[in-house]
């Protein structure tokens, strides 16, 4: 069952992602379900759709900074593809960080995207990688099968085509971990404070006797 959702939450996402004016919601909708799946181990569509406080302003926002998103990720593969790279990754908790706080203004959202991808973005590029890595092997598999078995090689090009929405629904439940983890407050470690014991020249809390204040008292 949760598998039945999964793959159709992924198919609407994927729809949406090309009609512009539903984007920010797609987006907004697709944190929230996997965010509350990857929590609690199922979710809801229409109840995750009815959980979305969308007012006109807030929508303005949304659309605005997601087309924002879109030019700056594509003005940066237009100029030599690697600050596209750079871009995409440093704008990728953009919209969790929005559901997080959906008060925050547009710049503040990429202030901070910028900030917690700091240091972070190979080693989301390397969890990407490794969530395509299967994908691909499978898709090099079943193109070497196409090439002496079509009908074989067909099928099974069927097949893939149809756990392809699971495939996306991975990456996203991934993304939402490693999201999760970079945004989340440090823990500082609170170690019981330790008693140092001062050497006896230096020690400061000793009554002087008798003797040392009275040298004559022999």
């Amino acid at each position: 069952m949760n598998l039945l959702k999964l793959m159709l939450f992924s198919v609407i996402f994927i729809l949406c992602l090309f009609i512009p004016i539903l984007t920010p919601i797609a987006l907004i909708a697709s944190v929230s379900f996997f965010k509350s799946f990857l929590e609690k181990g199922e979710a809801d569509l229409f109840e995750t759709l009815r959980g979305i406080d969308m007012t006109a302003d807030r929508y303005l926002r949304l659309l605005i900074t997601s087309l924002l998103q879109m030019v700056v990720v594509a003005a940066g593969f237009f100029l030599f593809f690697i600050p596209g790279i750079y871009f995409a990754f440093a704008l990728a908790p953009l919209f969790y960080l929005i559901t997080l706080n959906p008060e925050i203004t547009t710049s503040e959202a990429f202030k901070q995207s910028f900030e917690v991808m700091n240091g972070n973005k190979i080693n989301l590029f390397l969890l990407r990688l490794l969530g395509l890595l299967v994908p691909m092997i499978l898709s090099l598999v079943i193109a070497i099968i196409g090439r002496f078995l079509p009908v074989i090689g067909g099928l099974f090009g069927f097949i893939y085509m149809l756990i392809t929405p699971l495939i996306f629904a991975e990456i996203m439940i991934v993304d939402m971990m490693f999201f999760r983890e970079i945004t989340s407050p440090k823990k500082i470690d609170e170690e019981p404070h330790k008693v140092v014991k001062l050497p006896k020249a230096i020690e400061i809390d000793k009554e002087p006797n008798e003797e040392e204040t009275n040298p004559t008292a022999k």
